[in-house]
């Protein structure tokens, strides 16, 4: 095993982290343990930026992530997926921030489209999806867009800076891009692996600092304003707030 490897956002060195079985999930904290899989994750930590992945998934097809992570199961390690949590992020745009309703958004990752379903009865007409592993949503959009979305996606990711290019890819030049990725804590290096958001059976592959997000957005000229540990708003650097 590699004791230290390049960071995927900066490029410094990366030391071993820590060792996940392949079925640590999320939902352990509420009671819920699948059983011991046997597959080991190995989990690094940049030097520099405090970026926390793994490479396990790296070589993953869209069929074997379809086949290992987002299969029939999935619910049961992400219950709040499918209606909780699309309806908890459509309210906190509406009551936080003031759209036009007719504003051109896209809600990348959009699963099944709950979130798009959310705003557009209350308004908005101009809101579409992609999402690369929905039946209904995996056409790309040939257009661009004001304001993009993207809501528990960027932990999910074996590549950011990829990830970075292919959502600038559908904004326009001015857009902006609001995103969810719940950020390790202050004591993350005491509490290790065990944080429980490291989990790979929910394909928590990637997770962020705030200086990694900042570094991130840097490579495309774009800097990166806190809400607060989970809600983010990355913007070109001469919007000012």
């Amino acid at each position: 095993m590699k004791t230290s490897i390049k960071c995927k956002i900066c490029s410094s060195d990366s030391f071993f982290f820590g060792i996940c079985d392949f079925n640590k999930n999320c939902e352990e904290r509420k009671g819920y343990f699948l059983p011991i899989s046997g597959k080991a994750v190995y989990y690094f930590k940049c030097s520099h930026c405090g970026l926390i992945f793994t490479t396990y998934f790296d070589k993953f097809s869209p069929d074997m992530f379809e086949k290992e992570i987002y299969n029939k199961d999935y619910k049961d390690v992400d219950p709040d997926f499918e209606e909780l949590r699309p309806n908890a992020f459509a309210t906190l745009l509406l009551k936080n921030f003031n759209i036009e309703k007719n504003l051109d958004i896209l809600d990348y990752g959009c699963g099944d489209g709950k979130f798009i379903e959310n705003l557009t009865h209350y308004g908005f007409s101009n809101v579409k999806g992609y999402d690369p592993y929905s039946k209904e949503f995996f056409t790309k959009p040939q257009n661009k867009f004001s304001l993009i979305s993207s809501f528990e996606v960027f932990e999910h990711v074996t590549d950011p800076i990829e990830l970075i290019k292919d959502i600038i890819s559908l904004k326009k030049p001015k857009g902006t891009i609001l995103f969810s990725t719940l950020l390790t804590p202050k004591n993350i290096d005491q509490i290790g692996v065990n944080w429980w958001y490291i989990s790979p059976r929910n394909s928590h592959i990637t997770i962020y600092t705030q200086k990694s997000l900042s570094i991130l957005f840097s490579h495309f000229g774009m800097k990166v304003k806190h809400f607060n540990q989970n809600l983010h708003l990355a913007y070109w650097f001469l919007i000012f707030f």
